[in-house]
């Protein structure tokens, strides 16, 4: 990237935006180590994003780790460089102010679904199925949305959204410099949502310049038909915007619903055949976590994870290997709340759900560290884990080394045995995840990870810092040395960062 002229970076809150990263866990992956650091000292990082920017340092390309997704699908989070989420969030907020913040919330979801339900009654309270304006809803979402966002459409609609120029620019420089080409939105990151937002604009706004009732949640759509005829114009007409700005629909998510069958779908009470007060408590929400201030909910788990116990053929039995949407919803759920109330209770499930059910992996990971911080030993479950570790992805075993260092499991020896096993893998983040754990056993050594820090991607840098530092009795005049010779490892391992 060229050097930015300092007129332009005053107009950034660096400071404010490091603050920010610095509070923000995406939770398909471990927390980033460097979180704490940052938080105390966003002023310094700040400052450091802001430097490199007025140099023209080349940004980071992203380190990509592949989340697993039900049906053998991934998903793909890159891991950006603290400068680069730094910069990344000062630009976006400093573009996007003015602009309305997409709403993520539940009370949104349950708009959006229940639009097309709404609008078949013309407001009406009272409410006859006969009765309804639509006869149809097309149910549809973007297929890897984020992946394909094209950066010069991207550039186009933000300055037209924004009537800015220049910083636009920037940020579509940063985008191509840490996705390595252009096209593609980091994922699970604030400001890639908000961009997300304004690019599946475009798509809506021009389903509605055709004069078609639409719906839309990010990427999803929801859009109302008067016949069946009329319902396939409007999803052909769907995949061409679609195609306009570069995306395809997910057809295996893409269909046409009779409204009778969306209604009943989407709504908590039993079918009826009279009239139907219309309630938006009474619309049903996917959510993975669930309310979990409801100490009720207990009751819940529980019974979720009860199922798992029950033989093939019997009511509620939860076939693993072929579990519906609702299904995840509700395992993803009964975790969710086990995890807050630190309950023990689906321990004896957790190596059969890694396996059968490998997209909860972040889950389970997060609900044996809270085990582990209540009291209960959660070593002989990891154990079995370990022996399974061939049906596991990196991503899979990430999460395992990542619970093994919170939780501070390497006092036997085939357990470090094992994590040692992980620094061997191709996949970058897995290998710095496996070097910060084992680094306080002295089971690598300061020239490895002086090694790594040369010739891993700088997005880690941050794992194989804080892992040098962390090697009992480290020579200090090495660790000197490698201070000097990088700024961000400096401001990582000083416990006063100086400017």
């Amino acid at each position: 990237m060229d050097p930015i002229q300092s007129s332009t970076l005053d107009m950034l809150h660096f400071e404010q935006a490091a603050t920010a990263e610095a509070e923000a866990w995406r939770n398909l992956l471990p927390p980033e180590p460097w979180l704490e650091t940052v938080k105390k000292h966003p002023e310094i990082f700040g400052e450091y994003a802001r430097f490199r920017l007025e140099t023209g340092i080349t940004n980071a390309p992203s380190v990509v780790s592949r989340a697993r997704k039900p049906h053998q699908q991934t998903r793909p989070v890159p891991i950006l460089g603290i400068p680069e989420r730094i910069t990344y969030r000062a630009l976006c907020h400093e573009i996007l102010d003015g602009i309305s913040p997409s709403d993520r919330s539940q009370e949104a979801y349950k708009s959006f679904i229940s639009g097309p339900l709404r609008s078949a009654f013309d407001g009406k309270r009272t409410m006859q199925l006969e009765s309804a304006r639509i006869q149809y809803v097309i149910e549809s979402d973007i297929a890897a949305f984020y992946e394909y966002v094209d950066h010069s459409r991207l550039l186009s609609e933000v300055q037209l959204r924004t009537f800015k120029v220049d910083l636009p620019r920037l940020l579509i420089g940063l985008l191509e410099e840490i996705q390595g080409r252009p096209f593609g939105l980091p994922q699970l990151l604030d400001p890639s949502d908000e961009l997300s937002e304004i690019y599946a604009r475009i798509i809506e706004r021009e389903l509605r310049r055709r004069g078609i009732e639409v719906w839309r949640y990010n990427d999803d759509f929801r859009i109302a038909a008067a016949t069946y005829e009329e319902a396939q114009a409007h999803v052909e007409a769907l995949a061409h915007e679609a195609s306009a700005v570069g995306l395809i629909l997910n057809e295996r998510k893409t269909r046409i619903t009779k409204f009778s069958t969306y209604f009943w779908k989407n709504w908590i009470e039993s079918p009826s055949e009279g009239d139907i007060e219309f309630k938006p408590e009474l619309v049903k929400i996917s959510n993975d976590y669930g309310d979990l201030e409801d100490d009720e909910l207990t009751a819940v788990g529980h019974k979720t994870f009860e199922k798992l116990d029950l033989e093939p053929g019997e009511r509620g039995y939860l076939d693993l290997s072929n579990l519906t949407p609702d299904e995840n919803h509700e395992l993803s759920r009964a975790i969710g709340i086990l995890t807050k109330q630190s309950d023990s209770f689906g321990l004896a499930h957790i190596a059969r759900l890694f396996e059968y059910a490998p997209f909860l992996s972040h889950r389970l990971g997060m609900y044996m560290i809270a085990l582990h911080e209540a009291g209960t030993d959660i070593g002989p479950t990891w154990d079995k884990l370990i022996t399974r570790t061939d049906f596991f992805n990196a991503w899979q075993r990430l999460w395992l080394v990542h619970v093994a260092r919170v939780c501070k499991l390497l006092s036997a020896r085939v357990r470090r045995g094992w994590v040692k096993r992980q620094r061997t893998d191709v996949d970058p983040l897995l290998k710095a995840e496996a070097t910060l754990t084992l680094a306080p056993y002295k089971l690598v050594n300061f020239d490895e990870i002086d090694r790594a820090i040369r010739t891993e991607p700088e997005a880690l840098i941050a794992w194989y810092a804080l892992a040098a530092k962390s090697i009992p009795n480290v020579n200090q005049q090495r660790i000197a040395a490698l201070k000097e010779g990088n700024k961000l490892v400096e401001l990582l391992l000083y416990r006063t960062p100086k400017k």
